[in-house]
């Protein structure tokens, strides 16, 4: 955790000219935003804020294992969820190309963590699918990531729980479209 990390909201936020949370800073993205044409400035301010938090996490959640590049890793969790898949559909939920999706899967079968196989039912196409070694390295990732988050929540209480469990529902319904009123 950088030095700036453990400033005071208030003095990071004099030093960087941000909002009154002080969690935009140069390393995040520069310094605080004017209010987009017509959007309210707190509704602004905060929205800066819940990103630049968010992007914080995300940051020392990958920093927490020794985790593979962000495209390879994607693919891994993706297989995790739905395991088989085509390299189409790889590609169309990833938003990349056939070829782009094709370079991740050869790096990722160069590694042993997926394999291709025939499809059964389409001896045309290929499944991917993880191998025994890309399930250890996909649980080994989730185990260090959750244990970085869990030494970050031990010492709250119950309120500051609560609250966060609150959050977390309500950034998650944020990232599906739908929020609850």
């Amino acid at each position: 955790m950088s030095r700036q990390d453990n400033e005071k909201p208030d003095t990071h936020a004099r030093r960087c000219g941000t909002s009154h949370s002080g969690v935009a800073g140069p390393h995040d993205g520069g310094t605080a935003h004017p209010a987009p044409a017509g959007a309210d400035e707190e509704l602004a301010n905060l929205a800066t804020d819940v990103r630049i938090a968010c992007q914080r996490i995300a940051r020392g959640i990958r920093h927490a294992s020794d985790e593979l590049p962000g495209p390879l890793m994607s693919v891994l969790m993706q297989l995790h969820r739905t395991d088989p898949q085509t390299p189409t559909a790889l590609a169309a939920h990833a938003g990349v190309s056939t070829p782009a999706i094709t370079r991740v899967i050869n790096a990722l079968v160069a590694e042993g963590l997926v394999a291709r196989t025939p499809d059964p039912d389409d001896h045309r196409q290929v499944l991917i699918g993880l191998t025994e070694r890309g399930r250890g390295q996909l649980q080994r990732t989730l185990a260090a990531r959750d244990t970085w988050m869990l030494r970050r929540l031990d010492g709250l209480d119950a309120d500051q729980r609560a609250l966060l469990r609150d959050a977390a529902r309500m950034l998650t319904e944020l990232t599906e479209g739908v929020v609850s009123r």
